[in-house]
């Protein structure tokens, strides 16, 4: 709370008495007795705690200390009130004779030490109330900004672990080209040039165009098959009318580089198929390829880019991307739909 705010309240608290009365004419001795003395220990205890006992006891678990140093102040506020009551005039009764005066009779002042121990629990406990709502607010404002900086350390760990996966799997091709075709070998390393300046210079940032990302596919599948032998057919579809829009960089890639990597046979004929569409709100990428299960003692290719895949989708498009992968006909299938809006 501000303290604009609080003084606001207190005016108010303050004030309330008078306006209350409305137009009859409240004594200045029976507002201060009966409403500003008790309001200002309310307001002296409400703020002891706002700012000292609650952070020093209350929220450190000292809940015994807390609750008995507030049963201390409230007896001796109480105390100190009705010591205060003596000094102040007494106020005028509207009917003097009812009930007789009787100079002599003397009341309990114990019930009125309990009313106002009572009535002082009241600024107690809304102080607790409002002071535990304020830190709860203030741990998960810290949560979330935890949360987001964490993500964000993951997603550049995720980031900087795949690029060195794709830059291992294309200089593989590339390399495999040297000895059987010089020429194809350099276009090789021209184009690879490209994909290294877009990778070290375009996905610094959070977003890039989604354009530049299409341009990126298709000229890493360039690359790709040089490699690839007369037996293994490769067809890719890209819209040709590309909007505006922004994307979190290379997630289409690893769904590509899988194919390749995992679809092609050495000694049988086989295909890859990537299709892109883009819908009104959203960006579809569908890859199909040949299907060769590797043996158990194979251990090459982990899958470490799907898996940094799914946690990039989770963590930047959390209920707004979907990826789909099964096997139909010794066919492998994966699926990615990311909306964008």
């Amino acid at each position: 709370m501000s303290i604009s705010l609080h003084f606001i309240a207190w005016v108010i608290l303050f004030c309330f008495p008078i306006l209350y009365a409305g137009d009859q004419f409240v004594k200045t001795d029976f507002l201060i007795r009966t409403s500003w003395l008790p309001l200002l220990w309310s307001a002296v205890l409400f703020y002891l705690n706002y700012f000292l006992l609650i952070n020093k006891y209350f929220f450190n678990r000292r809940i015994v200390a807390f609750i008995g140093i507030n049963i201390l102040i409230v007896a001796l506020f109480s105390v100190l009130n009705n010591v205060l009551m003596e000094f102040l005039p007494r106020p005028v009764p509207h009917f003097p004779e009812f009930p007789p005066h009787n100079e002599h009779f003397r009341p309990s002042k114990l019930p009125f030490l309990f009313r106002t121990a009572a009535a002082l629990f009241i600024p107690l406990i809304t102080c607790l109330a409002i002071r535990t709502t304020q830190r709860w607010l203030e741990m998960e404002s810290e949560k979330k900004e935890n949360d987001n900086q964490q993500l964000e350390s993951e997603l550049l760990h995720l980031k900087y672990q795949l690029q060195p996966h794709f830059f291992f799997n294309s200089l593989n091709s590339i390399y495999s080209l040297i000895d059987t075709s010089t020429e194809r070998a350099k276009q090789g390393i021209h184009s690879m040039a490209k994909l290294m300046r877009y990778l070290l210079y375009e996905t610094t940032a959070n977003k890039v165009d989604l354009v530049k990302e299409i341009d990126f596919l298709q000229q890493y599948i360039l690359v790709m098959q040089l490699r690839m032998k007369e037996d293994v057919r490769i067809i890719s579809s890209f819209p040709d009318i590309i909007p505006s829009w922004e994307i979190a960089p290379l997630l289409f890639i690893p769904l590509i580089e899988n194919a390749f990597k995992h679809g092609i046979s050495a000694s049988k004929p086989s295909f890859i198929h990537i299709v892109m569409e883009i819908g009104e709100s959203e960006v579809m990428l569908s890859v199909e390829n040949s299907y060769y299960p590797k043996s158990e003692v194979d251990k090459s290719g982990s899958g470490i880019g799907l898996e940094n895949l799914r946690k990039r989708l989770a963590g930047l498009y959390p209920g707004k991307s979907e990826l789909k992968q099964e096997v139909l006909y010794q066919i492998f299938c994966t699926n990615l739909i990311i909306r964008i809006h």
